[in-house]
């Protein structure tokens, strides 16, 4: 785990990329293009000139491409039209390649994989390098946004024992080479834990969620709702016993409950607040 990640230095922005890319992230998409899905000189040309003039919409006698050492030594076009692209513009690409698969019936005789396996490695890439979006149904897709982070943030930054259960899940998640999704599903609960702690001075979960209603008005349905989820989290099946030993835990699970747990700890703050007037 990198210092910036030990220390609590890590954003939510920067675990979730939905507005950004990040450099990294750029340079995989085009490494992982450039070096290992046209991976034949020849055919790369090719490519690289439908994109140069179907996708970027530049001048055919703008296009360059190198063979040999020389590659190495001038940007093609493809290198400088990439590198000046926004990152909104890179997911255009990504789209653009995968409907060239459709739109031209020799294409797969160009490159190193067929559609599903270029969609399964790109999304790979994203999964790793911590991307807020997903190739679903040939289109890419976000799978968190706005509001789920700014939901996480406003929990995190309350500054108090929730706000560091939360951080260290947001720490699992960020070290890319041995992200710990256990753990931040562990942790994402523990921070419910901590805010039922403080608001009804109960130390146990399931006591402290049956009788908040002594303490704030909570509908019957979202009560039961949480008592079921940490359940999922607590139970015989449950992140803390047999899923102990699972090895299927997936970045998807350890989002869904980062959300869901800074959403109700935001709900049951302004609930409380709205009590005690």
């Amino acid at each position: 785990m990198k210092f910036s990640e030990r220390m609590g230095f890590v954003k939510v922005s920067d675990v979730f990329q939905i507005d950004s890319m990040n450099q990294e992230l750029s340079n995989r998409i085009y490494n992982f293009i450039d070096e290992e899905y046209l991976t034949n000189d020849n055919l790369r040309s090719s490519i690289y000139k439908e994109i140069h003039t179907n996708f970027y919409k530049l001048k055919h006698n703008q296009f360059k491409y190198y063979v040999g050492t020389l590659r190495y030594k001038h940007k093609t076009s493809f290198e400088d039209s990439f590198d000046k692209s926004n990152w909104h513009k890179i997911y255009d690409l990504l789209e653009f390649i995968i409907q060239m698969y459709t739109s031209y019936s020799n294409f797969a005789e160009y490159i190193a994989y067929q559609s599903e396996a270029f969609i399964t490695e790109i999304n790979l890439i994203l999964e790793e390098e911590r991307s807020g979006y997903r190739i679903i149904d040939n289109l890419v897709t976000p799978i968190i946004d706005n509001n789920e982070i700014e939901s996480i943030e406003e929990a995190i930054n309350q500054q108090n024992n929730a706000s560091i259960h939360l951080k260290t899940a947001l720490q699992h998640l960020s070290n890319k080479q041995n992200p710990d999704y256990r753990n931040a599903i562990k942790e994402s609960i523990s921070a419910v834990e901590a805010v039922l702690r403080n608001i009804t001075g109960d130390s146990n979960f399931g006591n402290a969620i049956k009788n908040i209603k002594n303490t704030i008005e909570l509908p019957n349905a979202l009560k039961d709702g949480f008592e079921k989820l940490y359940g999922y989290t607590n139970g015989k099946q449950g992140i803390r016993h047999a899923l102990m030993d699972e090895t299927e835990l997936k970045l998807e699970d350890a989002k869904f409950m980062l959300v869901s747990c800074s959403a109700f700890i935001n709900y049951l703050k302004s609930k409380h607040l709205a009590a005690s007037i």
